[in-house]
């Protein structure tokens, strides 16, 4: 069982972000952590939604019978330093966690500021798990944020909303196809995850900005000047901020829409994830389609703007 400290700020984006990289179904919400039937695996080290990664080491039915339970858990390997936190902070409560995991450490050492082994106690109702973390996330998106490119476009999507589009995917290697690539920020994500990116941009200034955006941060991609709607091809995984500006008419983004939609049967789609503004009536346009939207989020980008994520899966009636 893994426990995800999530990000507060999209939870349902942040669980459905651990499901499609964990290939499950099914997880439990408890405030901001989620629990998971899951091994760790590498790869979970892409989540953008998520801070830190721990495995349950057991829970306590109560804290009334804490101690007993700490005796008897066991908390595996443990050599060299550790150190242990209680959440929320409770003193006493994390005196006697350390107490008794010194005890079953091999060349026990405490260090609070850079441990080898980090121990959790997580309270809530009376109850606690205690955990281990396996990972602590620290991806870099502030570095790459629209500023920080060689060709500046601000109103660019956010890398950590980029990459976690990507990872709503459930894509663990092989091609992502990118059919409104613009400055290349959803290719960037992609390409630093080790994946083959494939971007496609009908506006000659955006592929050159693309192209000279990844090639800064050293990834290597397939950036075409072409109509996405005539693009020939296979890609089972497709994922795209569909473009629009302030000016751009509803009816303009809903027709544009409805024609990526139409592309997946061509391009023989597995999974599609797309970002619109939130105005675009998702449902009835898939609908009309004959697709099925899976997941759909709502994230506030500012005061005058909302963008929809929208996920779309082969089998659920479409392509």
């Amino acid at each position: 069982m893994l426990l995800f400290e999530l990000h507060k700020d999209n939870l349902d984006l942040a669980q459905t972000e651990v499901l499609a990289l964990c290939n499950t179904k099914k997880g439990v919400l408890i405030d901001n952590l989620f629990l998971v039937r899951s091994r760790y695996d590498p790869i979970l080290l892409r989540l953008a939604y998520t801070r830190q990664i721990f495995e349950v080491l057991g829970a306590a039915k109560s804290l009334d019978c804490l101690e007993s339970f700490l005796k008897h858990v066991k908390i595996g390997s443990c050599t060299g330093s550790f150190c242990v936190r209680v959440y929320p902070a409770n003193k006493p409560l994390e005196l006697l966690v350390a107490k008794q995991i010194f005890h079953k450490c091999k060349n026990p050492r405490v260090d609070l500021d850079d441990p080898h082994n980090f121990f959790a106690l997580f309270c809530y109702k009376n109850k606690a798990i205690l955990a281990k973390r396996v990972a602590l996330i620290t991806n870099n998106f502030e570095s790459r944020k629209a500023h920080y490119r060689a060709c500046l476009k601000p109103v660019s999507l956010h890398p950590k909303l980029a990459a976690a589009m990507v990872n709503l995917s459930g894509v663990r290697s092989g091609c992502v196809l990118d059919p409104c690539a613009g400055t290349g920020g959803i290719l960037l994500e992609a390409g630093l995850m080790n994946l083959e990116i494939t971007g496609v941009d009908v506006d000659p200034e955006m592929v050159n900005a693309c192209t000279k955006n990844l090639a800064k941060f050293g990834v290597a991609a397939r950036v075409l000047h072409q109509d996405a709607l005539l693009l020939q091809g296979s890609f089972p995984v497709v994922v795209s901020d569909l473009p629009y500006g302030r000016n751009t008419k509803d009816q303009d983004v809903s027709a544009f829409f409805y024609a990526m939609l139409k592309m997946l049967r061509r391009w023989k789609t597995k999974i599609a994830v797309f970002g619109l503004p939130s105005f675009v009536n998702v449902n009835l346009i898939a609908k009309k389609a004959g697709v099925i939207v899976s997941n759909e989020f709502v994230i506030y980008i500012h005061k005058s703007l909302s963008k929809k994520i929208v996920v779309i899966k082969k089998g659920e009636r479409h392509f």
